[in-house]
C-alpha cells in the first residue's frame, strides 16, 4: 500500500489530512448496488453517484462496480460492451456462473464504472423488490453474493488491485469477508484495505443459513456465534462488520447511536461497541450541481445569497399557486417530503392533528408510504383545502419547488442515520425543524442554544407535544422578518458539499493504510 508519514508531505503541496499526509494518490474501488442516476431507491444511490466524483477531483484513481439492471438506460448514458470482458465465468459455491461487463462513466465525470451484466440476476423489473409481489426477490442472496464475488474477480482479471475497497451497505458486505476468509481473494487483495459504509443498519441482508454454501460462505461461519450468523440466519451485514478494516456510518451521532441500544443497533449493538475504535461517522454531502438555487432548473426563480429574500418570495408564490393554496406571503409554509412512516415522525403528527391544523400555517406534504398515513394526509387536505396540500407520490420536480418555496421544513424523525432534506433545506434558505437524532443532530445547530449562530430548531424527545412546541417557537421567530432573514442567510452559508465529506474520507483511508489489516 502507499506510504504515509506524520511529516506533512503534501500532494502537489496543496493538502494534508488530519494527522496524516498523503505522499501518493490512492486507487479506490467502490462497490454499490445502486448508483444515481443509473439506479436509485434512496440515499445509497445518491452517495454512490457523488462521493466517487468528489474523490476523483482530489486526484485519486476511482473505479466503480454496480449491477446492470433492466432499468439502466444504456444508450442515454453511453454505456458500451467491452470485448475482453464479455462471456466471463466465475465459480461460486461449486457452480460456474457467467457474466459480462459494460463500461461507462459516472455522469459528469471520468470515473470509470463497470456494470455487471447477468440476465439471470439483474435483467428483471425492480431492483430489490419484486413488483408483482411487493416483497424482496427470494434470490437476493444470490444476486448480491454474485456482485461481491464478481467485483473482486473482475479487478483481479484486470490486474487492478485497489488500495481501498469502499463497500456500501449489506449488499456489498461480503467483500471484506471474502478477502479475509477465501484463500484466492486473500492472496490477490492482501495489500488492500476494506471500508464498510453503512447508511441504515436496519437493513441487514438476512437469509436462511442453508444458502451459505451457494454464495461461498463457510458453513462454520453461520454456526451460532459465527461471523456470518445472526439469530440462526446468514447475515451479509454482520459478515462485513466482523471483517472490514474500518466502518463508517453516514453521520457521527448515528455511529454512536448504533452501539448504544438495540433500538438503533438492531441487534448488532454489542458488535458495534466491540469495534468502536474502528467505527466513525461522516455526514453525507449534497450535490450542489443538482441542489442549488442558483442553477436549479426545476424552480420558478433562481436566487443567490445576495437576493434570496426576493427569490424565496417568488418561489413561495409560485408554489402556493401550483398547489391551489391561497397566495399570502405572510402565512408560513411548513413542508415535509418523506416516506409516510412512523420513523419519519408521522405518528407524532397524528397524535396532535387537531392542534396542528389550528395553527396559522399552510402545510405541504409530498411522499409515498403506509396507507394509514396516506389516508390521514388526504383527509387533512379534503377537510382543509386552504391549509393543507397533499401529494401522494414521488415527484422530483415538485420536491425542488417545495424546497425553494417553503419557509420551514419539518423532520421529526424517530431516527435518521443522516438525512438529506435538512441539507437541501439549508442550501435553499428553508429553515429546518428537526429532532435531535443521527445526522439531524450533526447538521443543524439549535437556534435555541445560540441565536447568533443557530441554523434551525431542534427538539430532543420523540414526543408530539415537544414537536409542536418547537414548531410554535419557529412561527414566533417567523414574525420577526429581520431575525428570520438572518437565520435564512446562516442556513445558506453552511457548507455540506461532497468536497468537504471527501476530505474526511481521505483521512479514514490514510489511517487504514497506516495500520495492519483488521483480523477478527
Amino acid at each position: 500500500p502507499p506510504n504515509y508519514s506524520d511529516s506533512f508531505c503534501f500532494v502537489n503541496g496543496d493538502r494534508k489530512v488530519g494527522e496524516y499526509s498523503l505522499e501518493v494518490d490512492l486507487k479506490i474501488l467502490f462497490i454499490s448496488s445502486e448508483i444515481t442516476p443509473f439506479s436509485r431507491t434512496g440515499g445509497l444511490g445518491d452517495v454512490a453517484g457523488a462521493l466517487p466524483k468528489a474523490l476523483k477531483n482530489l486526484g485519486h484513481e476511482i473505479r466503480v462496480v454496480t449491477p446492470f439492471y433492466r432499468s439502466v438506460k444504456e444508450r442515454r448514458y453511453g454505456l458500451r460492451d467491452v470485448a475482453r470482458l464479455s462471456e466471463l465465468s466465475i465459480e461460486i459455491g461449486g457452480k460456474t456462473m457467467e457474466y459480462s461487463v459494460k463500461s461507462g462513466f459516472l455522469v459528469g465525470s471520468k470515473v470509470q464504472t463497470y456494470f455487471i451484466t447477468s440476465k439471470d440476476m439483474y435483467r428483471r423489473k425492480g431492483i430489490y423488490v419484486d413488483p408483482k409481489t411487493g416483497k424482496d426477490f427470494i434470490d437476493n442472496h444470490l444476486r448480491y453474493g454474485f456482485l461481491n464475488h464478481v467485483a473482486l474477480h473482475l479487478m483481479a482479471d484486470l490486474n487492478w488491485i485497489p488500495d481501498i475497497i469502499h463497500c456500501s451497505d449489506w449488499q456489498a458486505s461480503l467483500v471484506p469477508y471474502l478477502i479475509r476468509k477465501h484463500d484466492s481473494y486473500r492472496e490477490s487483495f492482501e495489500p488492500a484495505r476494506t471500508l464498510l459504509h453503512l447508511h441504515n443498519v436496519g437493513f441487514q441482508g438476512l437469509f436462511p443459513m442453508e444458502v451459505a454454501s451457494e454464495i461461498g460462505v463457510n458453513p462454520s461461519d453461520v454456526e451460532v456465534g459465527g461471523v456470518s450468523e445472526f439469530y440462526q440466519k446468514l447475515s451479509f451485514l454482520k459478515s462485513g462488520v466482523c471483517c472490514a478494516d474500518k466502518i463508517v456510518t453516514v453521520s457521527p451521532t448515528y455511529s454512536e447511536e448504533i452501539r448504544s441500544s438495540a433500538e438503533y443497533g438492531c441487534g448488532l449493538e454489542d458488535l458495534y461497541e466491540e469495534r468502536r475504535s474502528d467505527l466513525s461517522g461522516i455526514i453525507n454531502g449534497i450535490n450542489r450541481d443538482v441542489w442549488n438555487p442558483e442553477k436549479d432548473e426545476s424552480i420558478d426563480s433562481k436566487y443567490t445569497v445576495e437576493d434570496f429574500i426576493e427569490g424565496k418570495a417568488a418561489n413561495k408564490e409560485a408554489l402556493q399557486k401550483e398547489l391551489n393554496l391561497p397566495v399570502d406571503p405572510d402565512i408560513p409554509v411548513v413542508a415535509m417530503i418523506a416516506r409516510l412512516t412512523e420513523q419519519k415522525g408521522f405518528k407524532l403528527l397524528e397524535q396532535v392533528s387537531d392542534e396542528l391544523l389550528d395553527l396559522p400555517v399552510q402545510f405541504v406534504f409530498l411522499g409515498e408510504g403506509e396507507k394509514k398515513y396516506r389516508d390521514m394526509l388526504k383527509d387533512w387536505h379534503e377537510s382543509n383545502p386552504d391549509k393543507v396540500s397533499t401529494t401522494i407520490k414521488f415527484d422530483n420536480r415538485l420536491s425542488h419547488k417545495i424546497e425553494a418555496g417553503a419557509d420551514i421544513f419539518l423532520m421529526p424523525s424517530k431516527y435518521e442515520p443522516c438525512g438529506l432534506n435538512q441539507l437541501y433545506s439549508l442550501a435553499y434558505g428553508t429553515v429546518p425543524i428537526v429532532r435531535k437524532t443521527g445526522g439531524l443532530a450533526d447538521s443543524i445547530e439549535p437556534i435555541q442554544d445560540n441565536a447568533d449562530s443557530g441554523t434551525g430548531f431542534v427538539f430532543d424527545e420523540y414526543n408530539a407535544e415537544t414537536m409542536i412546541t418547537t414548531l410554535k417557537e419557529a412561527l414566533d421567530l417567523f414574525g420577526d422578518k429581520s431575525e428570520w432573514n438572518k437565520l435564512q442567510l446562516r442556513c445558506m452559508n453552511e457548507d455540506f458539499s461532497w468536497e468537504a465529506s471527501a476530505l474526511q474520507f481521505e483521512e479514514v483511508y490514510s489511517a487504514m493504510l497506516s495500520e495492519p489489516a483488521f483480523c477478527k
